[in-house]
This record gives C-alpha cells, structure tokens and sequence, in this order.
C-alpha cells in the first residue's frame, strides 16, 4: 500500500512540473470578433455552432471577422440484419466557413464516420449528438488557427 502511495507522488511531481499546457488553452493571440452573417444547413448543427462561436465574441476587441456558416449532415444506412433492423450507419458531416472581407475565403471540412446501430436508441442519440459536438469543436478551432496564421 505504501509502495502505490509513494509511486503516485512520484508520478504526480514529475508530472505536475513538466511545463504542460493545452494547445487551445492560450486565445490571448486572438484579437478579433468572430460574428456570424448567415448561417444554414442542418438546425441541430447550426444550434451546436451559434453555442460555440459565442466563445469568440468580445465587444473590447477591435476587429470583427464576419462568417457565412455552411452546415451539412446525412446519416446513411450501411447494412441490416435480416431481421431488417440497421446494424451500421454512415453519419457524413461537413461545415463551410466564409470569411467575409476583402479577399472571401472559403474553408470546408468534411468527415465521414461508420458506426453501429445501439439497440438503445436513447443513448445512440446521445453518441449521435457527441460525434457531431466533436466535430463542430475540432473543425471550428482548425478554422480560428487557420484564420489567425
């Protein structure tokens, strides 16, 4: 027991030093305003976006990057059982990004996940609403960095 205790505390301060810190964690370096100009596509998508973007809007910085929002989201049926139940989905996701100035950049990403079917439904919706979660939060901050490099 005291040999676990010891090993944890090593494993602690070695750690708890070691100089970590998240990439995301830093948005010191960000000195704009993200506003959205239009959005459509997919409601639950467009909701899970508008949330999110609200991290970037700060009335004391100077400058206001306005975006066109793009969304799309399918969900595809891959194969049945033959009792003719849905054993595995397809779910495509795809978000634009318009930055809206002078030059009009375009930025679009895309992904594609294969999953199987839950036989709780509850909890597939839940895993459903993660997966698009995650997406919508990695693709928006690959757009800021892109937009702040």
């Amino acid at each position: 027991m005291k040999k676990k205790i010891i090993l944890l505390l090593i494993v602690y301060f070695s750690l708890s030093s070691c100089g970590y810190s998240p990439i995301y964690s830093n948005q010191s370096n960000i000195n704009f305003n993200l506003k959205i100009n239009k959005i459509t596509g997919d409601d639950i998508m467009n909701n899970i976006v508008n949330s999110q973007i609200k991290k970037y809007e700060n009335i004391s910085r100077e400058k206001n990057i306005f975006i066109n929002i793009k969304t799309y989201y399918l969900k595809d049926i891959l194969s049945k059982n033959k009792k003719g139940e849905v054993t595995n989905y397809l779910i495509k996701m795809e978000i634009e990004f318009e930055k809206i100035d002078g030059e009009n950049k375009i930025y679009t990403f895309r992904e594609e996940i294969k999953t199987s079917s839950m036989s709780n439904k509850f909890e597939f919706n839940k895993y459903e609403n993660t997966i698009i979660n995650n997406f919508i939060n990695s693709q928006l901050e690959k757009f800021i960095l892109k937009i702040v490099s």
